[in-house]
């Protein structure tokens, strides 16, 4: 009979073993699970911000468009200026290049 009450012992220990195992299971991988929802939450907060500064670079860009928008505008209701026909533009005079008594440019100006 002593052997038989000394089975029963471990094998109600090896259960209580088990038991605990798998509650000590469930709260590490709640411990963990809250881990990972804190990393996601400084994810998002991350994101968010840089969400936000790309929204202001952004608005910093629709600024400086209007302004050369406003710019152009103002150029154009002033009229060409030195015979240009459309705003930024200008003359462009072409220089030709002495010639010879042939009629060939001389070797002095051409490209080379």
């Amino acid at each position: 009979m002593g052997q038989s009450i000394y089975y029963a012992v471990v094998i109600r220990l090896g259960v209580a073993n088990v038991a605990l195992a798998v509650i000590a299971y469930s709260q590490r991988s709640r411990q963990l699970a809250g881990r990972l929802n804190e990393a996601q939450v400084a994810l998002a907060e991350q994101r968010n911000q840089m969400a936000a500064e790309r929204l202001e670079l952004l608005d910093q860009q629709v600024a400086l468009l209007r302004a050369i928008r406003d710019s152009m505008l103002a150029q154009a209701a002033a009229g060409p200026r030195d015979g240009a026909s459309a705003p930024g533009w200008g003359t462009l005079r072409v220089a030709e290049p002495p010639l010879s008594g042939d009629g060939q440019a001389l070797a002095s100006h051409r490209g080379a």
